[in-house]
């Protein structure tokens, strides 16, 4: 890692802050990264998140977004995973700037989800 004269941060890895990836356009969150992704504009301070997620249960079941929105969750949507049946759903909820509710229509039924908010 190298910090220049004029200011500029220079790393041939990553760059974490308190154990999270820190995002920016020249290092772009990977595309196969829904294990637990999410990127902060820093000049709107709007911040998206994704992940891949199940239900055990067609309950309704409480989930936590990869980090908290420091003010609301504005959005979130949701897709079911390759191969379930069309007549399956996910019904995708914000709980709070921490949490979102998710309901399946059947059990382990997998999905994909995007929170927008800052």
């Amino acid at each position: 890692m190298d910090i220049t004269g004029a200011g500029s941060l220079n790393t041939g890895n990553t760059l974490n802050e308190m154990s999270q990836r820190v995002y920016s356009p020249n290092n772009p969150p990977s595309s196969a990264n829904l294990g637990g992704g999410w990127r902060k504009d820093n000049v709107t301070g709007m911040i998206i998140q994704m992940r891949g997620g199940s239900n055990s249960s067609s309950n309704v079941e409480v989930h936590n977004f990869n980090i908290a929105f420091p003010n609301t969750c504005v959005a979130i949507l949701g897709t079911l995973g390759t191969n379930i049946n069309l007549g399956s759903v996910v019904y995708l909820e914000p709980e709070n700037n921490s949490q979102f509710t998710a309901k399946t229509t059947g059990g382990a039924i997998g999905y994909r989800w995007i929170a927008i908010g800052y």
